[in-house]
């Protein structure tokens, strides 16, 4: 919120004034906006690959995925492992601290239940939406 602009008092149907910020008051939908334009994405190259394998021969295989090849060969040899599996492995860790401590907050009642699992219901789906179309971009197409 800007210095200037004081969030409005919104008078709710049954219940006190809550006052909202301005970023709360564009809608909810442009928060998911992101996550579901990239997994539509990735679904969307899944099917297009799926169905025109000659185009993604001579528009992605050839031209642009060396390039990801050498990148991914230049980081790995490196490391005496996968990269893929340091980052799921990662990823495992990082979601079960993210949801211990979320559960945390939720039994000290320093967070609402209901807004604690919408929080991590959006995460969750960004961080598939996301990682989907990583995946598909430098490994499944």
């Amino acid at each position: 919120m800007m210095p200037d602009e004081e969030a409005k008092p919104v008078v709710a149907e049954s219940g006190p004034e809550v006052a909202l910020s301005p970023r709360d008051r564009r809608g909810w939908w442009r928060r998911w906006l992101y996550p579901t334009v990239a997994l539509l994405l990735a679904v969307g190259l899944k099917v297009w690959a799926a169905y025109f394998p000659g185009a993604v021969e001579s528009v992605y295989s050839r031209p642009i995925y060396p390039y990801i090849a050498l990148a991914q060969s230049w980081v790995n040899r490196w490391f005496g492992f996968s990269l893929a599996e340091f980052l799921i492995i990662g990823s495992i860790i990082l979601i079960v601290s993210y949801l211990v401590r979320m559960t945390w907050l939720m039994i000290r009642r320093r967070r609402p239940v209901v807004s604690t699992m919408g929080t991590i219901a959006f995460r969750g789906y960004s961080i598939v939406a996301w990682g989907l179309l990583v995946f598909v971009l430098a490994w499944g197409l």
